[in-house]
């Protein structure tokens, strides 16, 4: 997702922990279905993995697409009331 919020690529993790982009993707921000619902600070991690694993454990996450990328990612996550904590 781009700081407008257009999808901007599509990931794919197989099982064998290979990852694939399809193709004409770009990266950026992860943002896992429901991520502004959950209760408590919205984590803003590095990469899809990060922010789908703090989503498995209940946690509001979205995944910056690098650890130095993703700073358009304010007018998404200022749209929650809560606290925000970047890893």
């Amino acid at each position: 997702m781009d700081a407008a919020g257009k999808v901007v690529g599509l990931n794919r993790r197989f099982g064998n922990g290979s990852k694939k982009a399809m193709p004409g993707s770009k990266r950026g921000l992860t943002l896992p279905t429901g991520w502004r619902d959950r209760p408590g600070p919205v984590f803003v991690v590095e990469g899809p993995t990060d922010a789908a694993a703090l989503t498995a454990a209940g946690l509001a996450a979205v995944g910056r697409p690098s650890n130095a990328g993703g700073g358009s990612c304010s007018p998404h996550c200022s749209a929650t009331s809560t606290p925000t904590a970047t890893f």
